[in-house]
């Protein structure tokens, strides 16, 4: 049976990892965790980082879900040919191997061989950091130039989270996980096979009404992650420092407009005085209101300048008070007054 346990337990083995690239490799002890073992967990795989004397580090993730395999392997390696052809900024180029560890009981499965980058995720960095308005100002700026990259080639993670998102020590984004990647003159019907964790996520997509990968899935989520940063830069009490899901939003708090405009972080939002925020607020109410296909990336947002209400003019008459109901009554019928003799 593969998942989380037996794959860490096959990791601590010797002889384990069967890929020849990977000779001489082992994984890294983190005593601080039980079984002492480094990795990055996601939601559907386990991120391990590997040592080898005298060479640089690996990354070897594995999928500890669907009997530990991804559920397209041909996308999976579709996407490692595309970063490994075109220089494709905020993720890590890889290899595809079948397999690549056996476990104990003698299952072989594949994995993903990377290079290994130093960095923390957007919630350990947050919870690091998230007292330090210029830290995460700068944390937002980042993430909107990546969002402006996206945009500009077309491309789509699909599982953008606060796992997902790596923070290197100089400050600098990549993404991993990249079993939705898509860019957008690829098949249109690449059916999606993770739909993302639902603290960010639009309901189409949680709901299955979205079933295929497209270049504006990852835009709802980029304006939660990008409105969560914004308001925590603004008030970093919102932010729970003991929090494991979600950076302000928690589940069921998109699941309709009216369950967003119902939490209790709504209202905390709304009572906030930073215009760019509000606007950012109302963004994802329409977000909410509409259709997947119909939101706007941060990018493309265009701050809507309020303007006023026209104005009605009431008319009445002077002699007995009556409100003139329509623009054609000449005479006032209670008293008899003609209406253009009114100043």
């Amino acid at each position: 049976m593969v998942n989380e346990n037996t794959i860490i337990k096959a990791i601590r083995q010797a002889g384990c990892i069967i890929e020849p690239s990977l000779a001489g490799y082992k994984y890294v002890p983190d005593k601080s965790l039980f079984p002492p073992v480094k990795f990055i967990p996601g939601g559907y795989c386990l991120s391990f980082p590997l040592e080898c004397p005298g060479k640089s580090s690996k990354c070897l993730r594995l999928w500890y879900k669907n009997n530990g395999r991804p559920e397209n392997p041909s996308h999976i390696i579709n996407v490692s040919d595309y970063f490994n052809k075109y220089c494709v900024e905020y993720v890590i180029p890889y290899r595809y191997v079948d397999p690549v560890i056996r476990l104990t009981d003698g299952t072989e499965i594949p994995g993903v061989v990377m290079e290994w980058i130093e960095g923390s995720t957007l919630m350990r960095y947050v919870k690091d950091n998230y007292k330090n308005k210029a830290a995460i100002l700068s944390l937002a700026k980042k993430f909107y130039e990546m969002a402006q990259f996206h945009q500009k080639y077309g491309m789509a993670h699909g599982d953008l989270s606060d796992e997902n998102i790596i923070v290197k020590p100089n400050g600098d984004l990549f993404l991993i996980d990249y079993d939705s990647f898509y860019v957008w003159n690829w098949d249109k019907n690449i059916p999606q096979s993770t739909a993302g964790v639902e603290w960010y996520q639009h309901p189409e997509r949680m709901n299955g009404r979205s079933r295929f990968l497209n270049t504006n899935m990852d835009y709802f989520s980029q304006q939660v992650i990008y409105l969560s940063l914004l308001v925590i830069s603004e008030d970093s009490s919102l932010f729970d420092k003991n929090t494991e899901k979600g950076l302000l939003f928690k589940g069921g708090n998109f699941d309709s407009l009216t369950s967003f405009k119902a939490s209790p972080m709504y209202k905390k939002i709304s009572a906030i005085r930073n215009s760019e925020i509000q606007n950012r607020l109302h963004e994802l109410e329409r977000a909410l209101a509409g259709s997947l296909s119909e939101v706007r990336s941060i990018v493309d947002f265009k701050q809507v300048e309020p303007i006023e209400m026209p104005i009605v003019k009431a008319y009445y008459c002077g002699i007995c008070g009556y409100q003139f109901n329509s623009q054609t009554e000449v005479y006032c019928p209670m008293c008899g007054t003609k209406r253009e003799e009114l100043k």
